[in-house]
This record gives structure tokens, sequence and C-alpha cells, in this order.
């Protein structure tokens, strides 16, 4: 697994020339079953330029538009397309992958893996790098994880494993590789040339930096015994410092997360159910190791993710899947951009997917019953106007959609069950689920069923589990 050369990747990132007129073609019949028409839609630091992930050839491309008119774009070629993001105003970062098959594995599909790279293209499309290219040591994988930007805006930092020690890590989802450490570069976003930034060692699984490019915390694991010790730089002292191990915490629901780098000095932003039943989000302070303020908390469901700024990677909210998949911010101008784009699209779910440096323009995705494709839109809001970027699937419309009816019951135990019901267009009537709350505790499967060549109303009832935990059902449908 040495062996794997990387040297053809970039001429395999073939060059492709885009008009600045209609989106790509809508997807076939089978549009729920399609790729999107674009995702990852990204917004340049400097409000510039539009980047995003769109389905071009087998392993999709890239469209780069200049806001007003123009735009380029590349296939992946090999490599198929994951992200994209921006290393600063004039370079846009792709994150791409290939799957690896050695030796080992035309033997045993295990040892299949898949390999991620980065490559550095300018807003022409014209000029490629791969970054750390010639960072022959690292054999088969190069950015493990993208960390923030120098302070100079042209570096980046990302984590990287090291293979140059008998050690074997067996915690890598790559089979029988030796390594020393997980280490962190400074990577020129231009030539993509790197130094290394910071050593890590054989236990470092993860690091984070703060919004001006310095490594705050890093996150060492135990592979034997599984404990995690977090270790933060205090404000004046580049010494790490252990703030918090996980073999001091006896209660399982006090468990700590650590997210980020918290905005105020010497805080991080954590998930913890704190003794409860829910995960929340919360300041942790890391002089006194201890927990600080409450940041999010749903009484339904746990926070899902921690969201943050594209640029300065500062948090700037929570996303919770709890009817739909929703973003809260805690961020005040992330919270006023949602308010005025809810206000604009009423009963629609929106969230702040780009923002530029100085917060005067952004990216918006809207979905729900007047949008059920999912919309992109452009804010610019020094004019103030707003224009759509595209549809995730233009191929779906509002007439496509059927009224879902949402409401709750309780178990026998008392714990109440949320529970919908979707009546396809043009169709009325009544329905009934019925279930019991030990089968959802348990992760059992919800007794269900899709119907999608006629208009049907399902009846759902007298469910019981038997005695080895099999599902019975009893479905009464009527046909529209």
């Amino acid at each position: 697994m040495r062996g794997v050369s990387f040297a053809g990747l970039l001429v395999s990132l073939t060059a492709a020339s885009f008009s600045a007129g209609p989106a790509f073609a809508a997807p076939s019949a089978d549009v729920y079953g399609a790729r999107p028409e674009l995702a990852n839609v990204s917004l340049s630091p400097d409000g510039k330029f539009l980047a995003m992930s769109v389905p071009l050839g087998d392993t999709g491309g890239v469209r780069i538009t200049k806001v007003g008119g123009g735009s380029c774009g590349f296939s992946g070629g090999k490599a198929k397309v994951r992200d994209v993001f921006w290393a600063n105003s004039s370079r846009l970062i792709v994150k791409v992958s290939f799957t690896y098959v050695g030796d080992r594995a035309r033997q045993d599909p295990q040892y299949t893996d898949e390999i991620y790279r980065y490559i550095s293209v300018d807003t022409n499309c014209q000029d490629t790098q791969e970054l750390m290219a010639d960072y022959k040591d690292i054999g088969n994988i190069t950015g493990v994880g993208f960390i923030g930007r120098a302070a100079d805006g042209q570096h980046l930092l990302f984590a990287a494993l090291n293979l140059k020690s008998p050690n074997h890590y067996v915690d890598s989802h790559i089979r029988d590789i030796q390594l020393t450490s997980l280490d962190v570069f400074s990577v020129d976003a231009a030539t993509g040339k790197f130094e290394r930034f910071e050593a890590g060692n054989a236990r470092t699984e993860g690091w984070f930096a703060d919004a001006a490019g310095k490594l705050s915390m890093r996150v060492d694991k135990d592979v034997q015994s599984g404990r995690r010790t977090v270790f933060a730089r205090i404000s004046g002292s580049n010494d790490w410092q252990e703030v918090y191990n996980s073999d001091s915490v006896t209660d399982p629901a006090r468990l700590i997360g650590f997210l980020a780098v918290g905005t105020k000095p010497d805080t991080a932003y954590v998930v913890t159910r704190n003794g409860g039943d829910k995960y929340a989000i919360y300041e942790f302070d890391l002089k006194t190791y201890a927990l600080g303020r409450l940041v999010f908390q749903n009484a339904r469901v746990d926070a899902d993710d921690l969201l943050v700024d594209g640029y300065s990677r500062q948090a700037v909210g929570v996303s919770y899947i709890d009817d739909f998949s929703t973003a809260e911010y805690f961020d005040r101008d992330y919270a006023q951009m949602q308010a005025d784009l809810a206000a604009t699209f009423p009963g629609e779910q929106v969230s702040i997917v780009s923002v530029s440096s100085d917060r005067k323009k952004f990216v918006a995705y809207v979905e729900g019953t007047q949008n059920p494709g999912g919309v992109y839109q452009f804010v610019d809001m020094t004019i103030p106007d707003m224009s759509k970027i595209g549809s995730r699937y233009s191929g779906i419309s509002a007439s496509d959609l059927g009224t879902v009816k949402s409401f709750s019951y309780q178990a026998r135990d008392g714990f109440t069950i949320p529970a919908y019901l979707t009546l396809p267009p043009r169709l009325t009537g009544t329905g009934s689920i019925h279930g019991r709350n030990s089968w959802r505790r348990a992760g059992m499967p919800y007794c269900s069923r899709s119907f999608v060549a006629r208009a049907v109303l399902a009846r759902v009832t007298n469910k019981q589990a038997d005695s080895s935990g099999a599902l019975r059902c009893k479905m009464t449908c009527q046909t529209a």
C-alpha cells in the first residue's frame, strides 16, 4: 500500500467550460433517486464567486460561478467529488476520493479503502494543485481533516497521518498501516507545498484550531482502554494542559464530547447529556475544567451537531432533527439572516449555507411545501437583493406533494410518541397509527409501508411483537 501513486490525479481533473446560461439538465423521471443537480454551495469570502458540486460524468464535477455572470467548471475524472470550500477569495479547495484496491483486497474486500485528497483550483478553473502531493511518507492518505486557516489567510491547516513508525494503529480503517502520529501541516493553498506545523503522538486522534489559526485543543485516545484525554493551551501559554479525562467520569450520562473552540477565551463547546436523557450543547471552561453556560437544549430530541462559519470556523448554531432537520443559530448575525428568510418564506425550512467574511452576502437553503426540491438562494444585503442559484431537484413540484399530518399519542407507560400521516395529492380520508413504546425503545422497526403506484390510505391496527421480537402487523388499505 505504500506504493500507491497519485501522480495522475491532477491530470484527471478535466477542465470543462460552462456558459452563464441554464443550469444542468433536470434528472430523469426517477427524480427521487437521482443525484442532486447541485450541492455543497459555497460563497467565496469576498462574496464574488459561488462554487458548487454538480452531477457531471460518473464521478461528479465542480462549477465556479462569478456573481453577476460567467462560470467555469471541471469534472472529477477518476476521482469522486465530495465537497468544496474556499481557502481564500482566489482559491477553491475540492475534496475528492477514489477507491484503493490493494493486493490483499483481491482476496478480502475489507481491505478496500476510500482514499481522500484535496485539490486547490483558481476561480478560472485553469490552475489546479494537489495539496501535499509530494509528501511521500504519507502513503495512502493525506488530508484526514481540514482544521482551519492560518492567520495569513494563505495557508491551510490539515491533520495528516505520519506513517514512519513501526507502531500499529489498530483504530485505522486502513489495515496494517504503520504510523507515528496524527500531525498538523500548514499547506500553501496556491502551490500545495507544506510544512509540519505541529506533531502529535501515537494516541492523537483530533485537533482543534481557533479562528486565528492557533492550535488550541488536542484529543488523545488510548486504543486499549478507550480512554480519551483532552489537552488545551490556556491563554498566555504554549504548553499543553490536561483539561478532561473520560476515565474520571463514572456516570455514562455525564461523558463529554468536545466539538469546537469556544468564542470566549479559554472555553470550548461540548456535547453531553449532563445526567439527563437528551444531548445538549454547553460551554466548557478550560481553566476550571467545568461545564458552563447551557448553549442549546431541546426537550424532545438530542442536539445533532454544531454549526460553524465556513470561513472563520467559529461556532454559530446547532442542528437537530425533530419533524425536520432544523438549524437554530445563537450567533446574532446568523439568527437575523434566518429570521429574515423565515419571514420571506413562511412555513418553509430555512438555513444559512455559506456567508461572506463581512457577513453582508450569504447563501440560503429553502425547502418545504412551496420549494419541495430544495432551493439555494443568493442574498446580497448591500442592495438588498435575492436571486435563485438553483434547485437540488428541479423535477419535484409543489403539486407532487401530499399533505403531512402530524400528531402524537401516548403509550401505556405515558411516553409520548410522535406520528405522521401522509395523504397523497387529491386524497382525503382518515387514518390511525397504534404502537407500543417498547418497540421504539428497543430499536425495532416501525410497522409501516410505502405506497407509490396509486393513491392509497393505510390503516394499521393490532400490532404486537411475538416471542421472537418480530412485529406482526395487520394492514387494511383502501384505494382512492
